[in-house]
């Protein structure tokens, strides 16, 4: 299928806007970027956070004005295909010199031009975010968080939390991003993740310790004392 040259010229202008975005961040500003992905690899919320000083707010209000947005928020939210989501809110907040940006998608599909990908195969769940150059261009402190549905058992991230089921990357201001991001897991969070956040080398403590429970309820039960009970 031949791609709709609008289409492909406001993508291209997004990305040039984004650029220059993250340009002027240029080592003063932090992005956190946090997806929550169900089962059938759907994302059920997916969030960037973007906090700047209010002088670097400006000028990047200034960028998107000069592209045709009215506000950051407008930019934030035309880079996404609106048939991909079933809602999209965009805040502004200032607090002291600091400006944050906040964009949530809820219930969100990657389409085929998206640099993300979800994909469902065989009880497993994969989670691809390709970050682009502008990620690279300038120093940018990062964090990104991915929540799966179940126990995580190949990645790129830097740490593994939630008994498993999150994975988390974050780049300092003198350090680059990874190519991309990217992390897989199965579709059931097993008993891990009915369990409190425990460390795995702990779980045959607790299941011990469970097993005991067990124990303890039998001997102090009925059963245990009139065995004929448990003979009826």
């Amino acid at each position: 299928m031949l791609e709709d040259p609008q289409s492909s010229n406001k993508r291209l202008v997004i990305t040039v806007v984004a650029v220059s975005v993250l340009v002027l961040f240029a080592g003063c500003a932090s992005i956190t970027a946090s997806s929550t992905v169900d089962s059938s690899g759907t994302i059920e919320t997916h969030k960037v956070v973007a906090s700047m000083p209010q002088e670097t707010f400006s000028q990047v209000s200034g960028q998107t004005e000069q592209q045709g947005y009215d506000t950051v928020c407008e930019f934030a939210k035309d880079a996404y295909n609106e048939s991909n989501y079933e809602e999209a809110s965009c805040d502004r907040s200032t607090e002291g010199s600091e400006t944050t940006i906040t964009l949530t998608l809820q219930e969100f599909t990657p389409g085929e031009d998206s640099r993300i990908n979800v994909t469902e195969t065989d009880g497993n769940v994969t989670y691809v975010d390709a970050l682009d150059s502008s990620y690279r261009i300038n120093d940018v402190e990062l964090t990104y968080t991915v929540d799966m549905p179940g126990q995580i058992h190949d990645s790129n991230a830097d740490t593994l939390e939630n008994n498993d089921q999150t994975a988390k990357w974050t780049v300092s201001e003198d350090e680059q991003p990874p190519e991309r991001i990217y992390v897989k897991s199965g579709t059931d969070p097993g008993i891990l993740g009915l369990l409190p956040d425990i460390k795995p080398q702990n779980v045959l403590v607790v299941l011990s310790i469970l097993g005991l429970g067990g124990y303890v309820y039998y001997f102090r039960s009925d059963k245990f004392e009139n065995p004929e009970i448990s003979r009826e």
